[in-house]
């Protein structure tokens, strides 16, 4: 028979329906079931009570059908359960769940993220559905422990993993493994439990946090060390108990029985459409294969919505057996089934297998959103759950519910072990912001003498970790040379013996090792330990091998090869060289930037045809270009067009480009008209244009113009004036987040005011940007034109990097920005074009108390299609030295940005387009270092000039916000009349009349009012830095579909037409100025009141004593008042020859460096 087409359908998306047996709960739910007295069995369906409240029972209907207890989890069942975890944690539930009684006794573990990578109890029993696992916690006796259990079944017995435990915190628990043994039913003792705990040292000790306790103790999520996340329940709901009894495959026909006893049906029932994947089924007699996939005995059942139905069984070799069929309702809750369309698909064809068919009536038994009872062919039962997904109402209103939800994102003060807090005893380095960590380095250099010739390979073994150089073959002196440093752990060290092989072709040619305990501490700036020459035993351990030179010694991370070092945890990732380039810490330094400017004068004998016989005058453009040094344009500028009549048009028109030094670019010029043609180029290297500093012009040039590139005489000629003006900063960050305001040319820097320290010590709670389990990150760090890169820690949902580093601190009013990514080379095996972003934190300097070493865990917040979400935290600790105290409080009234962006202002438009090209520049130059482009723009992006309704309504309440301090003067104002405060009122009247009988004292009584009200305030000064502020970001009062516009996603399902686009680009362009203007509006009132805030104490510091010595000057030298306003009227309106240049006041630039509510904007 040949093979012909047969046609593949891929299931649909089907639409879910409401449940047929289950009603909708409320709120708080009781789910109550009778007992039934026939049954005896331990995992009997009868239950006393199970009590889940609304956001409960989600958690619970995510976890249903989930095989494995989440190892055969799909992507999106992830995503369900995660959803669920996160709302029930941001409820809180119980506090201080460890102290509660609720969380004592046998909880039985449902759900875990990661059951093939963590303890070795997981990694054995945990994704078996066969077997029970069971936690026992007891807490409130004297002998505080924590067991795990594994029971195989009734007739074989358990595994039992004890721990000591003991309370941290209301969260916490801290347990170290001691005893473990198997309990074998058929043995009358305990057979131990291979597993030395008191040799593994740290390696047994962790902790378990609790991150949600239900009210009524029968649910409880908790969170491991190794960022595990764990489910557990003390009681399970019928539906888990009932797949409970059909995995270990015992009294299943009468579980069925009395599940459906308990759950009868209402009115008329339909089969739910939807991908059904069959667990069990009561057939006893075997038929033959074919027979038994065409009856629907086995694999999967696709239900459409128009009476069809489908069976798909997976084969071998890939091909697939496929019957189709139709189904019509014959009672209520009874289907004619008749399959007819039988093929074995192999890719797009498939071979007919006209002759099987069948014919049976389906009855309904029970179902739900999750679980089918039925009874079919030869009335066999069948129990299928469905595999599509869940799409029930309480997962489609899941956004609703997570943003109804205001998780808490402020910075939290935390303890960490680190010698700036706390000194510690032993040797000291500089790296006093972050924990120690301690690493075992090796450094192999070079072998000889070893018995073979072929290139050769050095591997070094630690339990399971592995470390190996690259291969290399023999020099002439005999030598075979590597000098690669390898890290190794200590907290991890699977073994006190480190073994050294040297490997030829695939084998081990000689060996030797050396213990652990062996190395020596060395602490910088302690020199390196030299390299010494170790003999080499042949595979046998008797013979000569060779010898090695190696040094190997006991570190920390402040050691000069950590950052080059080859760490453990990182050979065991397939990596390539740029992924294992990009798992080292590195350190960027961004080129510094100038602004060209090509002021465009006029041209000269232009070669203009027919220029006298036409009618219209000729529209002559400029077009500038900057080319890199391999000639790709980098930028490109036209000037506004010349009408003229003649071959000498005039333009006087400035274009503006960046370009960083050392200046191998080059500037590329073209006068073109349209649609005529070229008339004449030229290329001028930028290194021979000049320098400035101020506003003095540039020489006036004349440059010639070629129309060939190989002509030989010159006939046009333009003039410019170009050059390099360094008086300019260069912006490349957001105006409100700018880590830097010197200007390009360094012959104008002022000395640093001190130095800003960081360390990066952990995180916690992270969450992966890729539908997978395993989290791989790295931090990077941004201040001025220094960028640096932690290390990347594989797999770990809390790692921890400990590294600090140090800038110089140039301007105190600057910020300083940390991102967390994840690494692509790792997502996917290295299929994934760009590091997934997690969260970033911005800290402003001026809000740091001089001198003082701040420990602070940073939410990391973003926004997505679902609202805000709390992404995890990042723990840093960080401090500002400065040189003098005096530079940082007269940095106060300096001008912000340098004196050229006052003397010779650039436009905003410029501005914008020159930040743009500035970005750019930066993500060229990082990214041939090996810095993502992803990272760089995530990093110096906010997203201000995107429009957003959002951030036009947050700003809109802003200024309203500072409108209401009108009302508020008013209200006071009545307070006063109406004697609400008999103390207030007599103050402010005996002000009032001391005003008036002594009128020249009026400024010294507002001053010191001044100075009053501020001292006043600082008992409400803020206790901790800022942070997102959700109510102000307006993220909880907006609708979805207004994020969406955010970011720039479409409405799933819904064409947007192009008129409709345009019209809305439009609406966008126009709005964009009124959401920055009300931006910049309400950030300079915001500035104004910060000024009594204590936010920056610095300057609401000097503003007190300003005030306070002003009082003063006016009562003890009273002037009239007439006076004073006479000379500030002739202060404002003096000659401009006597002003000099017009920098802003000191009043303004004081006003300009204060905070404003920005930095708490998302």
């Amino acid at each position: 028979m040949a093979l012909r087409p047969h046609t593949v359908t891929s299931a649909p998306t089907f639409h879910s329906r409401q449940f047929l047996h289950r009603p909708t709960f409320p709120p708080k739910t009781t789910l109550r079931f009778r007992n039934s007295s026939s049954s005896t069995r331990a995992n009997s369906l009868t239950a006393e009570q199970v009590s889940f409240t609304e956001e409960e029972n989600s958690l619970v209907e995510a976890l249903i059908g989930i095989q494995g207890r989440g190892r055969s989890a799909s992507p999106q069942q992830l995503n369900e359960v995660e959803s669920a975890v996160k709302i029930l944690e941001a409820l809180k539930g119980v506090p201080e769940p460890t102290s509660s009684s609720l969380i004592e006794g046998r909880w039985q573990l449902m759900f875990t993220t990661r059951p093939g990578t963590a303890s070795p109890i997981q990694r054995t029993f945990v994704g078996v559905d066969f077997f029970s696992v069971f936690q026992e916690v007891y807490l409130q006796t004297k002998d505080q422990r924590v067991s795990n259990i594994v029971k195989f079944s009734d007739a074989i017995g358990e595994l039992k993993v004890e721990a000591e435990a003991s309370i941290k915190d209301g969260k916490r628990i801290l347990f170290r493994f001691d005893k473990a043994a198997f309990s074998f039913k058929f043995l009358p003792f305990k057979v131990p439990y291979p597993v030395p705990f008191r040799l593994l040292g740290d390696e047994a000790k962790g902790w378990l946090d609790t991150t949600y306790l239900s009210e009524s103790g029968n649910l409880r999520i908790s969170r491991g060390n190794k960022g595990t996340t764990f489910v557990l329940q003390k009681k399970a709901e019928p539906r888990q108990r009932l797949l409970s009894v059909i995995s270990t495959g015992t009294a299943v026909k009468e579980a069925i029985e009395e599940f459906i006893s308990l759950n009868q049906n209402v009115g008329e029932s339909e089969l739910q459409e939807g991908e059904w994947k069959m667990v069990w089924s009561s057939q006893e007699e075997t038929d033959s294969w074919l027979e038994n996939a065409a009856n629907g005995l086995m694999g999967t059942q696709i239900v459409k919505g128009n009476e069809q139905i489908r069976f798909v069984v997976d084969a071998f070799l890939g091909l697939k057996f496929s019957i189709s069929g139709t189904l019509v309702k014959s009672g209520s809750h009874t289907y004619d089934v008749t399959m007819d369309d039988a093929a074995i698909i192999g890719g797009g064809f498939g071979y007919p297998l006209e002759e099987l068919g069948s014919k049976f009536q389906l009855e309904l038994l029970y179902s739900d959103d999750k679980i089918r009872i039925t009874r079919g062919y030869n009335k066999i039962l069948f129990v299928h759950v469905r595999t599509d997904g869940l799409k029930q109402k309480h997962v489609r209103n899941e956004v609703a519910m997570a943003n109804q939800k205001k998780e808490n994102f402020s910075v939290k003060e935390t303890k960490p072990s680190i010698r700036a807090m706390k000194p510690l005893h032993g040797p000291t380095t500089s790296f006093d912001l972050v924990e120690e960590m301690l690493y075992l380095y090796v450094r192999i250099e070079k072998a000889r003498g070893v018995p073979v010739q072929s290139p050769l390979q050095v591997e070094l073994k630690n339990g399971n970790y592995r470390g190996a150089t690259t291969t290399v073959a023999q020099t002439p002196q005999g030598e075979f040379n590597w000098y690669q440093v390898f890290a190794f752990t200590k907290s991890r060290l699977q073994d006190t013996t480190v073994h050294v092989s040297v490997k030829a072709d695939g084998g081990v040619v000689s060996k030797c090792s050396f213990g652990v305990s062996e190395a020596l501490k060395r602490v910088p700036p302690d020199p390196q330990l030299a390299a010494q020459w170790y003999r080499l035993a042949d595979t046998k351990g008797n013979g000569f091998g060779g010898e090695l030179m190696m040094a190997f010694w006991t570190g920390t991370q402040a050691d000069e090869v950590y950052n080059v070092a080859s760490h453990s945890d990182a050979a065991a990732a397939a990596l390539s060289p740029d992924g294992l380039s990009s798992i080292c810490p590195r350190v960027y330094h961004t080129p510094r930037f100038w602004y060209l400017r090509v002021h465009v004068i006029a041209a000269q004998d232009l070669e203009i045809n027919d220029i006298n016989n036409r009618e219209q005058p000729a529209q002559v453009f400029v077009e500038a270009s900057v080319l890199d040094c391999n000639g790709v344009l980098d930028c490109k500028l036209i000037t506004k067009a010349c009408s003229t009549k003649t071959v000498d048009p005039k333009w006087n028109e400035d274009l503006m480009f960046v370009v960083a030094e050392p200046f191998d670019a080059t500037l590329a010029v073209r006068v073109f008209e349209i649609d005529k043609g070229h008339l004449g180029s030229c290329e001028i290297p930028i290194k021979s244009a000049g320098k400035r500093t101020d506003r003095s012009p540039a020489a006036s040039l004349w440059y010639d113009l070629k129309i060939m590139p190989d002509q030989a005489t010159f006939a046009s000629k333009i003039n410019m004036r170009i050059s390099l003006d360094g008086g300019y900063h260069v912006i490349d960050e957001p105006t409100e987040f700018t880590s830097d305001f010197r200007p390009s040319a360094k012959i104008l820097w002022k000395p640093p005011v001190g130095t800003f320290e960081l360390g990066i010590i952990s995180a916690s709670g992270l969450s992966p940007t890729m539908p997978k389990t395993s989290v791989d990150t790295f931090c990077v760090a941004k201040y001025g034109p220094r960028w640096v890169r932690t290390r990347t820690v594989i797999d770990n949902r809390s790692p921890k990097w400990n590294e600090q580093y140090l800038w110089e601190v140039y301007d105190h009013c600057t910020v300083i920005t940390i991102a967390v990514f994840e690494n692509k080379y790792l997502l996917k095996g290295g299929g994934v074009a760009f590091h997934g972003r997690i969260g970033r934190v911005r800290i402003q300097l001026s809000d740091l108390d001089l001198n003082k070493v701040y420990t602070n865990s940073h939410p990391l917040v973003s926004l997505d299609p679902y609202g805000v979400k709390k992404r995890g935290e990042l723990q840093l600790s960080y401090r500002f030295c400065p040189t003098s105290k005096f530079n940082v409080y007269t940095r106060y009234t300096e001008p912000l940005l340098p004196k050229l962006h006052y003397v010779l202002p650039l436009s905003v438009p410029q501005i914008r387009i020159l930040r743009d090209e500035a970005v750019k520049l930066t993500k060229i130059k990082l990214e041939r270092a090996q810095l993502g482009e992803e990272v760089v723009h995530y990093v110096l992006f906010d997203h201000k000039d995107s429009f957003s309704v959002r951030k036009a309504g947050a700003n809109y309440f802003r200024c309203m916000k500072l409108l209401q301090s009108f009302s508020l003067c008013k209200q006071r104002f009545d307070q006063l009349r109406n004697w609400t405060n008999p103390y207030h009122t007599g103050v402010f009247t005996i002000y009032l009349i001391a005003a008036l009988w002594f009128p020249s004292l009026a400024l010294a009584y507002m001053f010191f009012m001044i100075s009053v009200l501020g001292a006043w305030g600082y008992r409400k000064r803020p206790r901790q830095l800022p942070h997102i502020d959700t109510e102000l970001s307006q993220v909880y009062n907006v609708h979805r579909d207004d994020i969406n516009e955010e970011l720039n996603l479409l409405p799933a399902g819904i064409p947007m037409e192009r008129a409709t686009l345009e019209r809305h680009e439009r609406l966008k362009s126009l709005l964009l100025n009124v959401q920055t203007t009300l931006g910049n509006f309400a950030a300079t009132g915001e500035r104004v009141q910060a000024l009594l805030s204590w936010r920056d104490k610095r300057a609401t510091l000097l503003v007190l004593n300003f005030s306070f010595l002003a009082g003063l000057l006016f009562y003890f030298n009273p002037l009239d008042l007439h006076v004073i306003f006479s000379f500030t009227i002739l202060w404002i309106f003096r000659p401009p020859y006597f002003r000099g240049i017009d920098l802003p006041s000191c009043l303004h630039s004081f006003i300009r460096r204060m905070p404003s509510k920005m930095d708490s904007m998302l």
